[in-house]
């Protein structure tokens, strides 16, 4: 079983080396709703991981992410789960989308 949660790996590159960042969401990290907008893969390698290299943002602190296959929200966000269902949006768990786009890669 794959133990994936939302800690934010967004300035590694895949061998562990500071590079770049997203710009500034780390800087929003304890606000009402933290919302991280990502591609799921970048370079035939997939963003969203099972294990990160570099801990920046913790996962209780990031409350959604978004990529172009669908939208996770932390389960413990009771609240946001609640107000999204039935709205159409495609919300998925994020194991449903590490599954998705490590079989693409």
């Amino acid at each position: 079983e794959v133990d994936l949660n939302f800690n934010g790996n967004v300035v590694t590159h895949s061998d562990g080396y500071l590079l770049h960042g997203i710009g500034g969401w780390q800087n929003c990290l304890t606000s009402k709703c933290t919302i991280l907008a990502i591609p799921s893969f970048r370079d035939r390698i997939p963003v969203i991981v099972d294990e990160v290299t570099t801990l920046v943002g913790p996962g209780k602190l990031i409350d959604v992410i978004v990529t172009e296959r669908g939208i996770a929200i932390n389960p413990n966000r009771k609240d946001l789960l609640k107000a999204v269902k039935g709205s159409g949006l495609p919300i998925k768990p994020i194991e449903h989308l590490y599954e998705e786009v490590t079989g693409i890669c």
